[in-house]
């Protein structure tokens, strides 16, 4: 993807308590024991979650990335600082890696899907690399509890006057819709912008389920640490309505193995 091609060291650089004390720190606290597994991190981006999975005991992590831009950047990281990890170019609507995972991880990649199309052949290429009793863990964008105008956060939300409706008509939240989001890093400076779509959380689940996947919900939140350093206070407006949830998707162990 272009966009991310163009952002990749700022959006590298974003604001680091943010990222891994909320985004990473609740992906792999629901995500669970990884010890002995192989794991996939999709939209690894310049990095991903691949070192941290790694010293949690996973045996292999392939990172992929629609970015040559990134991958490139996580390519120096792993060769500056060796972690075992493996980086590849490849969209997750197509890449195939050759081999099946025992789980997934997906920060920020379904809301990049631009039509309901794209989003279903994302889902299907992510089952199809899980083994049966795999399990996806996706950190999605959530818009629906209003817009996130507090960069203490590390992000700011703009999208259309419809979706700030309490009562939102169903027929909208199937639509995709653009939504322009500006990060900035732990001083409060902006540092980039790009554009995501926003599905309603339903439209995630219904693609899901069709795909063949059980799907329960979990909200986010930050770790003991996050909370030690900036207080509790710093993160109730997130707490009271938090701007993404996490889907966890197992793919059901009667499900025939791909050949």
């Amino acid at each position: 993807m272009v966009e991310y091609d163009r952002i990749a060291g700022p959006y590298r650089d974003r604001n680091p308590l943010i990222r891994d004390e909320l985004y990473d720190h609740s992906v792999m606290a629901v995500l669970g024991p990884v010890t002995g597994q192989g794991g996939i991190d999709w939209g690894c981006g310049a990095r991903g979650l691949g070192e941290k999975l790694l010293e949690q005991g996973a045996n292999s992590m392939l990172g992929v990335d629609i970015s040559p831009t990134q991958i490139g950047l996580a390519l120096i990281a792993e060769r500056e600082n060796p972690t075992g990890a493996e980086f590849v170019v490849g969209d997750a609507c197509s890449f195939d890696a050759g081999r099946q995972f025992d789980f997934a991880v997906a920060v920020f990649v379904f809301h990049c899907a631009s039509s309901h199309g794209a989003l279903g052949q994302m889902f299907q290429n992510v089952y199809e690399h899980l083994k049966p009793g795999g399990r996806l863990v996706a950190l999605l964008s959530y818009f629906e509890n209003g817009s996130m105008h507090d960069k203490k956060y590390g992000y700011t939300t703009h999208y259309p006057w419809y979706m700030k409706a309490k009562n939102m008509d169903p027929i909208l939240r199937w639509k995709r819709t653009s939504v322009r989001i500006k990060l900035y890093n732990d001083s409060g400076e902006r540092i980039c912008e790009l554009q995501n779509y926003h599905w309603g959380r339903f439209v995630y689940e219904s693609v899901a389920r069709n795909t063949g996947f059980d799907v329960r919900w979990c909200i986010p939140g930050p770790s003991r640490k996050g909370v030690e350093d900036k207080g509790f206070n710093f993160w109730l407006d997130y707490i009271s309505r938090p701007n993404h949830q996490i889907m966890v998707a197992t793919k059901p162990l009667e499900a025939e193995e791909v050949e």
